[in-house]
């Protein structure tokens, strides 16, 4: 039952690390303007977040069926 505990913090652990590094490096590129780099963090952002949800939904669905099938085992 710990998977999805570990799964959570691997999540967490990439989201930050790419935030880490594609904040910073956006704006440092001689070509790109400050409304250009807010315009691609806000979709960068709404990227994230999409797969966030879509990793927290397989999450939900992986818990329910280990809760199943753990009380399924011990009838």
């Amino acid at each position: 039952m710990r998977l999805p505990f570990q799964f959570t913090f691997i999540l967490i652990g990439f989201l930050v690390a790419i935030s880490f590094f594609e904040a910073p490096l956006k704006f440092q590129a001689p070509s790109i303007t400050i409304p250009l780099g807010v315009e691609i963090g806000e979709k960068s952002s709404s990227l994230y977040h999409s797969g966030y949800m879509i990793c927290e939904v397989f999450k939900l669905i992986l818990l329910i069926f280990l809760s199943i099938y753990q009380v399924k085992e011990y009838k």
